[in-house]
């Protein structure tokens, strides 16, 4: 369900607040099959909308939204600039690799041709942790980044503990020159007041 909350919603799924049924707690999650198909000449804008509805018929979602102050990242420029290469997304062979981003555990790495915010998507999750991009870097680039993930944690704001693979931050200074700084930043957040855990029927 919070993958759909969060596709319908356009946020991460930490940004979800909720029954516990929605993380599955100690036991597997629930899982739901979705078979729906956009009408005849629907944009894509209009999914996300659509999503939103049929969540809102089938499992009476009602919800509300409310900005918390939460332990982040700033995502900035490092003192001695960006090593990123600028790429144009509509040159030849570059269109084609747009989207297709690679994205690993073991080695953790982020590899492709994407956008800061894209970038700052997969390492949000990677991390376990929002990432608010303060780059002002707007284009479409080349990642490669790779990092080990047996070095200690650096601490986030109010004392929680980064992930394990911490060396991320000394990678991303050093590959693509950009910094990652702790702050507690506001997010935010989708709270759902009520969702019923049986869909209503076809």
């Amino acid at each position: 369900m919070k993958v759909l909350l969060a596709e319908a919603f356009s946020i991460k799924a930490d940004q979800i607040l909720g029954p516990g049924w929605l993380d599955g707690g100690r036991m597997l999650a629930d899982c739901f099959t979705v078979l729906a198909k956009m009408p005849d000449g629907a944009a894509s804008t209009q999914l996300r909308p659509m999503l939103q509805n049929l969540l809102a018929e089938r499992f009476k979602l009602r919800f509300h939204k409310e900005t918390r102050v939460r332990p982040s990242y700033l995502l900035t420029v490092d003192k001695g600039g960006s090593k990123l290469g600028q790429t144009d997304p509509d040159a030849p062979g570059v269109r084609a690799r747009v989207g297709q981003v690679a994205f690993g555990f073991t080695p953790p790495l982020i590899k492709g041709s994407m956008t800061l915010a894209v970038f700052s998507r997969l390492l949000s999750q990677r991390l376990g942790s929002p990432i608010h991009d303060s780059t002002d870097l707007n284009g479409t680039y080349d990642i490669d980044l790779t990092w080990t993930a047996d070095q200690p944690g650096e601490a986030l704001p109010g004392g929680a503990a980064a992930d394990p693979g911490a060396s991320v931050f000394t990678a991303i200074r050093e590959s693509v020159g950009l910094k990652l700084e702790p702050r507690k930043l506001p997010v935010e957040m989708l709270i759902i007041d009520h969702i019923d855990r049986t869909p209503s029927a076809n």
